[in-house]
């Protein structure tokens, strides 16, 4: 490297209050980081190979962490080889699929990896919204992605794919009705619809149940307005009317993890559950004992 025989190192494309930063870092373990300098900070730390604070600027980085913005901190996770985050980004992204999956940058995400996601039994998304963003991804670059599309459209399972969908869009679909094999899944899956004996029941996704336990100590918090909520999971336990998750309004993209309740008269806060969930469904038993189905 010629910087061996010069007195100068010159680091290209990073600031110097960046660089300032991060050896005021080395020399004291203190870094002040905000969403407006992280960046500079982050490339200055990788350049000169400061692990630790890397590390700091991945736990910054989680915290930061949402469905609108998994897809960018998925980049930044790999490029940086920042590993906590790149795993916080696969656990958002398979909690939030339904909503990453509207994001103008999922059209980027590679083959192998929306095969891992349409495989998996707990993606957070409905089985319209897969093989809809199947579509939208593979029209995006048609020419290289479609001798894949039949490997990618059998992962879908066309047997929760909602009638209307099933008939009235996908059926229709230019790219599916080019190929016959997909004609053939969705012929199969209509007279499964119409005569289901003898056809092998597809598995619903998200099989795994989460559990969520009430207990007469609970804290709760009660709620001044009326709870109002989109595609909320509703239960009638006891006396109250529980709402599990949902949006709070219909133009908002992101789902909530709350738990409401109303007994006729009073809406109270019970808690948050572990995710973030919208058009599912939960029981209940005797018990303050829930299950996500």
């Amino acid at each position: 490297m010629k910087e061996k025989h010069s007195q100068t190192v010159r680091l290209n494309e990073v600031s110097a209050d960046a660089v300032e930063q991060v050896l005021d870092f080395i020399y004291t373990g203190k870094i002040r980081l905000t969403v407006d300098n992280v960046n500079g900070i982050m490339k200055t730390a990788s350049l000169l190979l400061v692990e630790s604070l890397l590390d700091i600027i991945s736990d910054f980085l989680v915290e930061t962490l949402d469905p609108l913005s998994a897809l960018h901190l998925r980049e930044t996770s790999r490029l940086f080889s920042l590993h906590k985050l790149e795993e916080k980004v696969k656990e958002c992204i398979v909690e939030n699929f339904g909503v990453v999956s509207t994001q103008e940058k999922f059209i980027e995400i590679s083959e192998a990896d929306l095969r891992k996601y349409l495989s998996l039994d707990q993606i957070s998304a409905s089985e319209d919204d897969l093989v809809s963003c199947l579509l939208i991804w593979a029209k995006a670059d048609l020419s290289k992605r479609e001798e894949r599309f039949l490997s990618l459209f059998k992962l879908i399972r066309l047997q929760h794919v909602s009638v209307e969908y099933l008939v009235d869009t996908l059926r229709n679909d230019p790219l599916v009705k080019g190929n016959q094999n997909c004609c053939d899944l969705i012929e199969k899956t209509m007279h499964f619809h119409s005569k289901p004996e003898g056809i092998k029941k597809q598995s619903k996704r998200r099989d795994t149940v989460e559990e969520i336990f009430m207990s007469a100590t609970t804290t709760v918090e009660k709620i001044t307005q009326p709870h109002v909520s989109h595609e909320s999971a509703v239960v009638l336990h006891g006396d109250k009317l529980f709402f599990f998750g949902g949006y709070l309004n219909s133009n908002n993209n992101i789902a909530t993890n709350s738990i409401i309740s109303f007994d006729g008269r009073e809406w109270k806060n019970e808690g948050n559950m572990i995710h973030m969930n919208s058009t599912h469904n939960y029981v209940t038993d005797k018990c303050n004992h829930w299950k996500n189905i």
